[in-house]
Order: C-alpha cells, then sequence, then structure tokens
C-alpha cells in the first residue's frame, strides 16, 4: 500500500475528529488556534451526548444523532452568547486600542502593562 492511498482517511479522520465541534466554537466567540484547539474537545462532547441520546431514545447510531447533538448545541452556544452580550457587554465585546497608542509611564502599571513593557523592552547587559 503507498502512502498516497491514505490520504482520504486521513481527511474523513479530520473531518469526524474537528467538524461537529467548530460551528458551536465559532459561534463561541473562538477563533484562530483556541478553535483548532478546543473543536476536539467540543466534538467529544457532542459525540457523548449524541450517543447518550440515541440510547436513551432507542435509536440506531448513525451520523443523524450527531448532526442533532450538532445543531442543539450550536443553538444552545448561540443563545447563552447573546444573554451574556446583553449582561455582560464589556466581556463580549472585543476592542483593540489604536495601533499609534504608546504605553504611558506615569500610568498605573497591571500585570498586563508590566508583561508589555518587559517584553518590548529588553534590558540592556
Amino acid at each position: 500500500m503507498q502512502w498516497l492511498s491514505l490520504v482520504p482517511f486521513v481527511i474523513v479522520a479530520i473531518v469526524v475528529v474537528y467538524g461537529p465541534g467548530i460551528l458551536p466554537g465559532w459561534i463561541l466567540g473562538l477563533r484562530r488556534f483556541g478553535l483548532i484547539a478546543v473543536s476536539p474537545l467540543i466534538t467529544t462532547t457532542i459525540i457523548s451526548l449524541a450517543a447518550l441520546g440515541a440510547g436513551f431514545l432507542h435509536l440506531a447510531w448513525n451520523w443523524w444523532p450527531v448532526v442533532i447533538t450538532t445543531v442543539m448545541l450550536s443553538g444552545v452556544a448561540w443563545g447563552l452568547s447573546m444573554l451574556g452580550k446583553r449582561l455582560f457587554p464589556r466581556l463580549f465585546t472585543i476592542t483593540s486600542p489604536p495601533a499609534h497608542e504608546t504605553i504611558d509611564e506615569n500610568q498605573p502599571r497591571t500585570t498586563m502593562t508590566r508583561l508589555a513593557l518587559v517584553a518590548g523592552n529588553p534590558s540592556p547587559n
């Protein structure tokens, strides 16, 4: 067997591991690396809930319970994100400072500004 013949199986495995978890993760606000890192965990949760629900409802195990659970969990994630945006707008709003803004030496220092100062200004040797 040649390695090239395994490519379709690898693609299917990636879709199975990442596919169901991408939509709820995206709705919850995960992007880039966070979405890639957390999608398999969300997928595991979805497949576990689908297996429990299919067993409880005496359904045969196939991909339909996974699709239904993904849609339901995505709806719950959307509802929670809308509720969170309404109740806690400062936590759910992403704002970034203007690019020209610099750190003022006279302002009170928090942990993040200390880290930015240390990372941005290496000490001379």
